[in-house]
This record gives structure tokens, sequence and C-alpha cells, in this order.
């Protein structure tokens, strides 16, 4: 099986972060806490949010700090981290907008956010990302909150009375192909909640996977100056 890129990605976005030398980090959708331990280590004070009860409950018992909590409303004061960062939790968000002037407000230097993202003007990527659209409807039928692909287009409309100077945006894409065995066993949880017609658009994502190749996701990496 192909090693997914989003290791790699995370390595180069959290070095970018790294060069903001920060002594703080805040660690939004910190889930259980890759981003938030590797800070840690690195000796930066490092506290993380995650609206999931359990995944904060067990960064707690391995003696890290995080909170319960929503990135649209940070149970922070202005200014209380260096840096605040968001690794893959951004398409989550229930409001956009609202999150990133929060992150904002408690940030001193800057926001970072890395993300998935596709390049349309690849077939391979396309493919994948009509797949990912599939996955996500599923995912919001069940109550999840799942947003498509953020573009540079959604970060600048979020961050409408921001100055255009103060952001920064890049995109990466390592050319990995997607093995279907992997992507089998993705699909299969929401195969069993599809309907009909969904069933069958999966099965037109996998046939032309097969016969024309299928790439994995890359990201956009979003940063925005503080201060």
């Amino acid at each position: 099986m192909n090693a997914r890129p989003q290791r790699r990605y995370r390595l180069d976005f959290r070095q970018l972060v790294l060069a903001e030398r920060p002594a703080s980090l805040l660690d939004i959708g910190c889930g259980g806490g890759s981003l938030l331990r590797w800070f840690a280590k690195g000796g930066v004070h490092a506290e993380g949010l995650d609206p999931d009860p359990a995944a904060v409950r067990a960064l707690g018992d391995a003696g890290y700090r995080a909170r319960v909590g929503r990135a649209e409303t940070l149970p922070f004061a202005d200014g209380a981290f260096d840096v605040v960062a968001a690794e893959f939790s951004a398409h989550h968000f229930e409001d956009l907008g609202r999150a990133l002037a929060e992150a904002q407000r408690v940030a001193r230097r800057a926001v970072w956010l890395l993300d998935p993202w596709y390049d349309e003007s690849l077939g391979s990527q396309r493919l994948m990302l009509r797949w990912d659209r599939w996955f996500k409807r599923i995912d919001r039928r069940q109550g999840m909150v799942h947003n498509e692909v953020l573009a540079v287009a959604d970060f600048v409309a979020a961050l409408k009375d921001v100055a255009p100077e103060r952001l920064e945006f890049r995109h990466w894409l390592r050319l990995v192909p997607v093995d279907l065995a992997w992507f089998d066993r993705e699909s299969a949880e929401h195969g069993t909640l599809a309907s009909p017609e969904e069933l069958e658009e999966l099965a037109a994502v996998r046939a032309e996977a097969e016969r024309d190749g299928l790439t994995d996701d890359g990201a956009i990496v979003v940063r925005i100056a503080v201060g």
C-alpha cells in the first residue's frame, strides 16, 4: 500500500509554525493530540481544544493540557498564545468566519491552518474530490460537521475584515496513487448508510479509479498575521 502524504504535510506544516519560535501554542481541534504532543515535546507550552470529551480526557490522562470546547467560542483570554494552529480541522468548523476571528483574538503573532485541498486541473484529483464529497454528504446526514474542501476564496470571504497583506496561502501536492484496497475499506461503512443512488455513484468512482487512477489529497496552508 502507498504511504499516504498527510504525514509529510503535517511535518512540513509544523516546521513552518516552529519557525515562528512560539513559546506558547493553542491546537484547535486537537483530537488525539498529534500536533499538541509534537510541540509540547519540543518545549513549547501547548494546549489543546476539542469538542470530544473522550479525546480531551485521554490527553489529560497522558499529562497534556486540553479543554472541551468549540473553535467558535474559545475559552481563552485575548492574546493568550503566541500562535494558534489547526491541523486538518478547519473543514469541521461550524462557522469558519467566527472560528477564525476567535483564533485571531487569542493569538499574539499568527494563526496557522493546514487543511485538505485538491488540484482540480488533474483528473485523478477531481475524482478523489468527487469521492470526498460523496463521503462527506453521508457524514452530514448523520449529524457530523464535515464541510466541503476549503479554497482560498472561502478563507478570503471568511476573513473579509482582515487586510490582504496579512494573509498568506500555499498549496502542497504529492501525487500519491490511492490504493484501491484502502479505498474499499474506507468506503465500506459509509456504503451501509448510502442510498441506492449513492451506491451507484460510488461504483462509478471505483470503476473510473481502477481505469484511470486516483491520487490522494493535497494540502492548503494558511497563515494569518496578527498584531
